[in-house]
């Protein structure tokens, strides 16, 4: 626990870590209570702790994903704790695959709300990576921490040749034939489903009947349901507006070939459109900064740029044939207002426009 908090003191909080250091916490005073270290009320404990110190950690990516993860390995663990083999060396064999097993299942909902991909290859990934990092990268770690205070980096050094080794591994595991299942976008309705369901399953306590699993079966097949019946979206927008798509003829053009600020925005689209990962980035065409992108039911017009709007914009209010002029420029045009759209934005064939963001008062983290 010592040696956690002085990790937090000098490399900062991030959600991972301060899941980490409050559920080490936790167990420290479990221990010394004589209660049971690791259980559902602990992690539950952790999660309210985190929430109430800034509640934005709970949308983000890393929260949900380690959380789910620690929330399936404890409840999968009190059931299947009994039932492990009493050798020692099968019942670690066990313990690795029905670790990677659980995570990977408990993840895949929130790998795909937000990367639109489920990995398949995850648990092979996991069982030969978990080893290395559970055996070789966390020791070196922690006992490297203490000494880099002293000036002796050795440990730390080992310890990041050894991921990167297993980061070069990763990508081999990721590059190979079928490797992904693109899934559809997860609407706010599915994925409340999902989780009410992954809940029932972990939180409810079976009886008689197993109503937990009745239950869990009922919601996730309606969130899957739900996921499934979502309309393919035809042009998106990220928040700044710096980067833009549009999808047309099974395939998505940019106004960018890159981006350095939104990297793994392409990859993220393509997949959110059912479109194949490519590593050219197809540019779209432009007139002096303007971009009029002639999809199948909708005519949008894009520009980044002040001189290009400024030129065309009475043109495109006027233009019956322009159904949105998008920028993220402050536009206040005149009986032009429902054609003008803002920030991160989704468009889908039917003309239905979504926000693809939602700001709150807490997403300043500063």
């Amino acid at each position: 626990w010592i040696i956690l908090f002085l990790y937090v003191v000098i490399s900062g909080m991030g959600v991972a870590t301060l899941r980490a250091f409050l559920m080490a916490t936790l167990v420290c005073v479990a221990l010394v209570l004589g209660r049971g270290a690791f259980s559902l009320r602990n992690v539950c404990l952790a999660f309210c702790a985190i929430f109430l110190i800034n509640p934005y950690y709970i949308m983000t990516a890393g929260f949900q994903l380690s959380f789910s993860a620690i929330f399936g390995l404890v409840w999968f663990w009190h059931i299947i704790n009994p039932r492990m083999p009493e050798s020692k060396i099968m019942r670690a064999i066990a313990t690795a695959i029905l670790t990677a097993i659980v995570a990977s299942v408990f993840t895949a909902p929130f790998i795909a709300l937000h990367f639109n991909s489920v990995p398949i290859y995850s648990i092979i990934g996991n069982l030969i990576l978990l080893p290395i990092f559970s055996c070789l990268i966390m020791p070196l770690v922690i006992f490297g921490t203490p000494l880099a205070l002293l000036g002796v980096h050795l440990p730390l050094d080992i310890a990041n040749f050894i991921y990167d080794f297993s980061y070069r591994i990763a990508n081999m595991i990721a590059d190979l034939p079928a490797s992904t299942i693109n899934t559809n976008y997860i609407s706010n309705a599915a994925i409340c489903f999902i989780i009410l369901g992954m809940m029932c399953i972990v939180l409810i306590r079976p009886l008689r009947v197993k109503i937990n699993y009745i239950l869990g079966t009922v919601f996730i097949s309606l969130g899957i349901c739900v996921m499934c019946i979502s309309p393919k979206p035809i042009f998106m927008a990220t928040i700044d507006g710096e980067l833009v798509g549009a999808i047309s003829n099974d395939e998505i053009v940019f106004n960018k070939s890159r981006a350095s600020n939104h990297y793994f925005t392409f990859d993220t689209w393509r997949r959110f459109a059912r479109i194949a990962p490519s590593d050219k980035n197809t540019r779209a065409k432009n007139d002096h900064g303007l971009y009029i992108f002639k999809l199948k039911n909708h005519t949008i017009a894009y520009t980044q740029k002040f001189v290009p709007l400024q030129n065309n914009i009475v043109r495109l209010c006027h233009d019956d044939n322009i159904d949105y002029i998008v920028s993220y420029l402050n536009i206040h045009a005149p009986k032009c207002e429902h054609k003008i759209l803002h920030g991160g934005i989704i468009i889908y064939e039917s003309g239905k426009v979504i926000p693809s963001a939602h700001p709150r008062r807490w997403n300043n983290l500063h």
